[in-house]
């Protein structure tokens, strides 16, 4: 009796390591379900520069056949583009070969096997395409690495337990992946970690190992040597790190990255595709904090006194209150000392200004040995279970280095104008959903922020005399990968209404606005300086077409200040950049 010709399957797998690995699986699968042999041709190209034998042990599988791609069967059987003038595409059209070129999907080659013919078939993909959203456990159980690949990974991951959590970075060439997994996500599932784990890091950028590095220390282990997809040996440490990934206890990913999920998917480990919501999956190891300093920079507080420490002394939360009196006129001094005699006192001799006086609170905390500190405008005041909430809210995200309340105006019945723009809330009736919302920026009437948080960024630089501090200190959050948020149906006053928003105070925003964008270290300096100056220009040009000469010359002064003080603020993007706290004593 003739035996019945077996189908035949040829599949071009693509793309990097995860996505050839998976569209080979899948094509094994298809060739046993179908009953075909399947010839599968393995592509060195610049999505992935090394041989597969020199990665992994042939695949033992009957009916099976890898094959290291030469010129010629590009010819044939690589996939059809412009590059290769389509000419694949005539040669598998010539010999009746059906085409399915990028698959996505099982379903339509499914309808090619189901009439029980013999067919020869030619498949592309870079997906499980069975099902590419949920890979089986046993997809790579296939895959075998090379007895010298295998003894790296045996060696690294040696001394691993249960304590060893994978991390997978990846940065260099997705989109997806630095858009969906921001570094700020993977260092607060880190800190939510108990103090004893250590984390395997696996990163295709060496800026994201020295940061790292710089936050947990010895707890990070990693390989030394690059991991890039345009050599052999990058491509060989890649198989390196997933095998070492799938050692660990569980592994924080990177979003739309198949190496993450394949590192899990081999060592059955669990998986979290980390994004800004992964943190609220995880319980946190730290302790809610307990000791918290409110700083206050008093100047003339008589007429807020009353209800800015009485809502401190009234808190749910305790709190040490520290006032730190800048040289006031009126009468706060004596009144605190009769009325308030558990509140720390502290008299200037001099008005030092906003950023000054609130480093000397801070330093206070961070030699005091404080969890936290909570900045509190004299004008402002906080309800009795705004504290608490902050304090929560910081022990579940330790990445937010800044969080605050809705600020209400001083009669509480509306949203304070600055902090509505800020935010986007307009009021009470209409603030987000989520318990926690990112914000690029708050002004510090009432900042809640972890000591932790403070000790890698630093503390107001000195450069600000009066006003901006707070912008350039939410900048310096954002370089060290901390966020900004505030919490929905959480309230805290601020009677900032009562304002009278004078000339010379708008002339002076917009030279803090310049100094801010000067000293932001977000920024190339020479590229924003640049900026800046042209602005200036044009709004020197736009006075001198509409004839206002005061205004003319308040620009010009403002640009004479910026050049006079170049020098320092180069001295204060350094010190952003490489935080020493004594600088900012």
């Amino acid at each position: 009796m003739t035996q019945k010709p077996r189908s035949h399957i040829t599949l071009v797998p693509f793309g990097g390591l995860g996505n050839r690995l998976k569209a080979i699986s899948a094509g094994i699968r298809l060739a046993r379900q179908t009953h075909s042999d399947i010839d599968i041709y393995w592509v060195v190209d610049n999505g992935l520069a090394c041989r597969f034998d020199q990665l992994f042990l042939p695949i033992d599988t009957d009916g099976v056949r890898l094959i290291e791609a030469t010129a010629d069967d590009l010819k044939r059987w690589d996939r059809p583009r412009r590059k290769n003038f389509y000419r694949p595409y005539l040669y598998m059209l010539s010999h009746g070969v059906r085409m399915f070129a990028n698959v996505q999907s099982e379903d339509e080659i499914d309808r090619c096997f189901a009439d029980g013919k013999t067919h020869n078939v030619w498949i592309s993909s870079c997906v499980y395409f069975p099902d590419k959203d949920h890979v089986p456990v046993d997809a790579y159980d296939i895959f075998h690495p090379k007895a010298e690949i295998q003894a790296e990974i045996d060696r690294i991951a040696r001394d691993f337990g249960d304590n060893t959590v994978g991390v997978h970075v990846r940065r260099t060439d997705n989109a997806g992946s630095i858009q969906g997994s921001k570094t700020e996500d993977f260092l607060e599932c880190m800190e939510l970690q108990q103090a004893n784990t250590r984390f395997y890091l696996a990163t295709d950028e060496e800026e994201i190992k020295n940061l790292m590095r710089g936050e947990f220390g010895d707890r990070i282990i990693s390989m030394d040597a690059e991991a890039c997809r345009s050599t052999a040996d990058g491509i060989r440490n890649a198989v390196v790190e997933m095998y070492v990934l799938s050692r660990t206890c569980r592994i924080f990913g990177s979003h739309r990255s198949t190496f993450s999920a394949a590192s899990a998917c081999i060592g059955r480990i669990p998986y979290e595709a980390t994004d800004a919501s992964t943190a609220d999956k995880l319980e946190p190891s730290a302790p809610v904090a307990t000791k918290i300093l409110t700083i206050i920079v008093s100047y003339n507080f008589m007429p807020w006194i009353d209800r800015c420490l009485g809502s401190l002394i009234h808190s749910q939360t305790p709190t040490d209150i520290m006032v730190i009196d800048n040289c006031s006129k009126d009468e706060t001094v004596a009144e605190i000392e009769r009325r308030y005699p558990q509140v720390m006192l502290v008299r200037n001799s001099e008005n030092l200004g906003f950023g000054r006086a609130n480093n000397i609170g801070m330093c206070y905390a961070i030699d005091h040995g404080y969890d936290a500190v909570l900045l509190l405008n004299q004008d402002a005041w906080i309800d009795a279970d705004a504290l608490g909430r902050l304090a929560e809210a910081s022990r579940r995200h330790p990445r937010y280095g800044i969080l605050s309340p809705i600020h209400l105006t001083g009669s509480g019945d509306k949203i304070e104008h600055g902090f509505a723009v800020y935010s986007g809330v307009q009021s009470k009736d209409s603030q987000p959903e989520a318990p926690l919302v990112q914000v690029p920026f708050i002004d510090a009437a009432i900042w809640y922020m972890p000591v932790a948080a403070l000790k890698r960024v630093g503390l107001f630089a000195p450069i600000y005399k009066h006003y901006g501090e707070d912008k350039d200190l939410a900048n310096r959050m954002a370089y060290h990968h901390y966020r900004i948020g505030f919490l929905p149906r959480v309230y805290g006053s601020h009677a900032r209404e009562e304002r009278k928003v004078t000339h010379d105070a708008f002339i002076h925003s917009e030279f803090v606005y310049h100094l801010s964008q000067e000293t932001n270290p977000n920024e190339k300096y020479k590229h924003i300086h640049r900026i800046n100056h042209l602005a200036l220009w044009k709004k020197e040009l736009m006075a001198i077409i509409t004839l206002q000469w005061w205004r003319l010359g308040r620009f010009v002064r403002i640009w004479r200040q910026l050049k006079d003080l170049q020098g320092e603020i180069e001295k204060t993007r350094s010190e952003s950049c490489n935080v020493d706290i004594n600088n900012y004593r």
